[in-house]
């Protein structure tokens, strides 16, 4: 058996739903966002991915779809830890929406919807605002924890 096929081998027995995960969200994303006469191999993993989904791609296609800049920055921003856990009060700024103002809401869930923006704290919250009957979406750069009001003493 030659050493190429002993690689392939080897690496279709450690692909599992994570780097799957990561493979799908890295490449619709890089399909969606970039232009396919700059990328033309995404164009290619894409008609790959989709002839056969269930079937890994090539070691070298997925640190090329996983490894481009913008795509593992979205990566990051659904794998790192959140900032905000799952009920923590924050304060969403007023200068992020235009249509209502700051806020204090809660935090009902991390990783509401997989990242849009290559940037840094991309990660997205749903936050439930005090005494409302909404939600609202929110990424981890438009949220703060809340100032204590000036006389009180407690600390969170």
């Amino acid at each position: 058996m030659s050493s190429k096929r002993v690689k392939n081998q080897r690496w279709n027995s450690e692909w599992d739903e994570t780097k799957g995960f990561r493979y799908t969200t890295a490449l619709c994303y890089l399909r969606e966002n970039w232009p396919s006469a700059n990328y033309f191999w995404v164009h290619k993993a894409y008609s790959q991915w989709l002839a056969s989904p269930s079937s890994p791609p090539s070691k070298r296609m997925y640190k090329k779809v996983t490894g481009e800049d913008s795509a593992a920055k979205i990566l990051k921003g659904w794998f790192e830890p959140p900032k905000y856990p799952l009920g923590s009060m924050v304060l969403v700024n007023r200068n992020q929406f235009f249509t209502i103002r700051s806020f204090i809401g809660i935090v009902i869930r991390v990783n509401a919807a997989i990242p849009s923006e290559a940037r840094l704290h991309n990660k997205k919250y749903m936050v439930l605002p005090v005494g409302k009957p909404y939600v609202v979406l929110c990424t981890e750069y438009q949220l703060t924890k809340p100032q204590n009001p000036p006389g009180n003493t407690t600390n969170e």
